[in-house]
């Protein structure tokens, strides 16, 4: 794929993270509840963490290696939240991931976004397997993959590491067969 996809739903569009992204990127991501329930981020998340992740995003992108959505609504263009999958080609396989910034908490716009990522990586990327990680005591994110299609797997227990804490982590995928079929 050599340009970057846009994808929609009812009320988002899914784009490239831009530059111009950076610091709404820092603001929705130094909450601690959005923050405190990724595995791969920390506080204080400066406007450098941020160009970074969009700087890694392209990169990523022009290797086939991921896919680092923006969500924005559609109503105003307002950035939202993101969402990514991560691409292992010779598995033929991609790992999700996503947040949304807390004022746009509980309006479905996760579970919305994540279920056009996952179409996405079975429909355009041909992908065979979805998976994604939350941390066990992630029960609104638990439910979103649960929403999505994806289905529990198992836990492993201290799966990471977070604030110096051990935490279990749960584990969740979808077949593209078992996604055709409940289509």
């Amino acid at each position: 794929m050599s340009v970057f996809p846009i994808l929609e739903t009812e009320r988002l569009r899914l784009r490239d993270l831009r530059i111009s992204d950076a610091e709404t990127i820092q603001t929705l991501l130094n909450e601690p509840e959005i923050t405190g329930n990724l595995m791969d981020k920390a506080l204080p998340y400066s406007l450098e963490d941020a160009q970074s992740l969009i700087t890694y995003s392209q990169d990523a992108f022009a290797q086939g290696k991921a896919y680092m959505f923006a969500i924005e609504r559609k109503s105003n263009e307002d950035m939202i939240g993101y969402c990514d999958v991560e691409v292992q080609a010779d598995h033929q396989r991609g790992e999700i991931a996503y947040w949304i910034g807390l004022p746009y908490w509980w309006q479905g716009y996760a579970t919305e976004a994540a279920k056009r990522v996952v179409r996405f990586g079975f429909e355009d990327l041909a992908l065979n397997r979805i998976y994604a990680y939350v941390m066990k005591r992630n029960e609104a994110s638990a439910h979103v993959l649960q929403k999505a299609g994806l289905i529990y797997e198992g836990t492993q227990r201290h799966g990471t590491r977070k604030n110096d804490v051990y935490e279990d982590v749960d584990f969740y995928g979808l077949l593209r067969e078992d996604w055709l079929t409940a289509r």
